[in-house]
């Protein structure tokens, strides 16, 4: 609750108010431990990391499109609370935990253009996410939002583009956090799939298992009804991805029998700041994965309930519940 008050003091102290590794560059091959198993981390390009289980089980926390600063502090001081107890050996932060609505397209009102204080907001976020798992390793995806940030760059100054100081980790200073970037290596104006930052876990034998991205370089449109089942019509895999702010599972089977399972992480953002969008959710996820290959995914979800003015959620028989509103 004091985490709560807190974050809404943060959005009134900037006008924004809403009802232990180094970079890529020096990141080769780590060997860590985990709570119950050891697992190494390798980036295997600037945008794909690869994490194999070496023994026992490994638990990562999914978090994605917080949208800072329009994050929603009631959901994002859940997550921090279950994550302080729970405390994953990896969180990954899945894309658009900046929005950039500042220098993006959605920007169609009157609101102040600030990217400074949408910087500054994230990077509190960002510090109070490293004091709940001071020993997490945590990684940050690039979503469409943060990529907005090098698209305006390359419109507006082209010549400024070659900076580092201007890059995102710099700016968020993650190096400072141990926060691991992958970065969007799309050339301006090109999409594959292949140029989307990706985290991917394989078993003790260096087999894929499961893949997370943040998920906006599958073709799907926003009336689809189910997310998870569509993605897996482009990719046949075990997939995991946000941007859509909702919550989405599927299962399919190959000709032998073998299962492929897609899973869409619900957002920690305010409901529909400047978005058109559909249903709206909030929550993370859980995944945990063994050195066989075999893994589980859960996903927290969040539910407001209207009648005392509180965000709920039941985990591991227990209920949280902090208020909507300080």
């Amino acid at each position: 609750m004091h985490f709560v008050k807190r974050m809404w003091q943060i959005l009134r102290n900037f006008n924004i108010y809403y009802p232990t590794t180094q970079g890529n560059s020096d990141v080769k091959e780590t060997q860590m431990k985990a709570k119950k198993g050891t697992y190494s981390v390798r980036v295997t390009s600037p945008n794909q990391m690869e994490i194999q289980v070496k023994k026992g089980i490994v638990k990562a926390a999914i978090l994605n499109d917080i949208h800072s600063p329009y994050y929603y502090p009631p959901a994002v001081g859940l997550a921090l609370t279950i994550l302080k107890e729970e405390k994953p050996d990896i969180v990954i932060l899945n894309g658009d935990i900046i929005d950039c609505f500042a220098i993006s397209k959605f920007r169609k009102t009157g609101r102040e253009r600030n990217i400074r204080v949408e910087i500054e907001v994230t990077r509190q976020i960002l510090k109070e996410l490293r004091k709940s798992v001071p020993h997490s390793f945590l990684v940050f995806v690039e979503g469409n939002h943060e990529f907005f940030l090098q698209k305006y760059i390359y419109r507006n100054a082209p010549a400024l583009a070659p900076l580092e100081e201007l890059e995102l980790k710099f700016l968020l200073r993650l190096d400072g956090l141990g926060i691991v970037f992958l970065p969007r290596i799309e050339e301006y104006g090109s999409f594959t799939f292949d140029a989307f930052p990706i985290v991917k876990f394989t078993d003790e034998h260096a087999n894929l298992v499961i893949s997370v991205f943040h998920g906006d370089g599958i073709p799907l449109r926003g009336s689809t009804i189910n997310k998870a089942r569509n993605m897996l019509f482009y990719l046949h895999g075990n997939f995991i991805c946000g941007h859509w702010h909702q919550s989405h599972f599927w299962e399919i089977y190959d000709v032998n029998g073998f299962p492929y399972r897609s899973y869409v992480v619900p957002s920690l953002a305010y409901p529909k700041p400047h978005w058109v969008m559909g249903a709206w959710e909030l929550g993370f996820a859980f995944l945990e994965i063994a050195a066989a290959g075999n893994f589980n995914v859960e996903i927290v979800k969040f539910n407001p309930v209207q009648q005392d003015a509180t965000l709920r959620c039941k985990w591991k028989g227990k209920e949280y519940k902090v208020p909507l509103h300080d």
